[in-house]
C-alpha cells in the first residue's frame, strides 16, 4: 500500500534513527499503523520500526496544535482503520 494521500509528493530525505519512534513505555499491541511527522506533513507507517511512511497525507503538522504536533514526533499508535480516518479526519479539519 505505497502510495500518497491528496497530491502532495514527497521524497525521502534520509533515514530516522530509532530514537525519533515512540518514546512511551511500549506500543499498544494492537497497533496497526503509527502516525509520524514526515517532512512536515503527517505519515502513515506499517509499524513503529518503519524507515518511511507507506503513505503521507497532505495534513501539514505546522497548521496542528503544539500537543498534536508534540505527539506525532513521538509516533501516535492507530489500532486499526476506523481510529485511523477518525484520527485523520479530526487533524484535517
Amino acid at each position: 500500500m505505497h502510495g500518497h494521500m491528496g497530491s502532495k509528493e514527497h521524497n525521502r530525505a534520509g533515514g530516522r534513527g530509532a530514537d525519533y519512534y515512540y518514546e512511551g513505555a511500549s506500543m499498544p499491541q494492537d497497533t496497526k499503523f503509527v502516525l509520524r511527522d514526515y517532512d512536515g506533513y503527517i505519515g502513515i507507517y506499517s509499524s513503529l520500526y518503519a524507515s518511511a511512511p507507506d503513505t503521507v497525507t497532505n495534513i501539514k503538522t505546522s497548521t496542528l496544535r503544539d500537543t498534536d504536533r508534540k505527539m506525532l514526533s513521538r509516533g501516535i499508535p492507530v489500532s486499526g482503520r476506523g481510529e485511523l480516518l477518525t484520527l485523520l479526519e479530526d487533524f484535517g479539519s
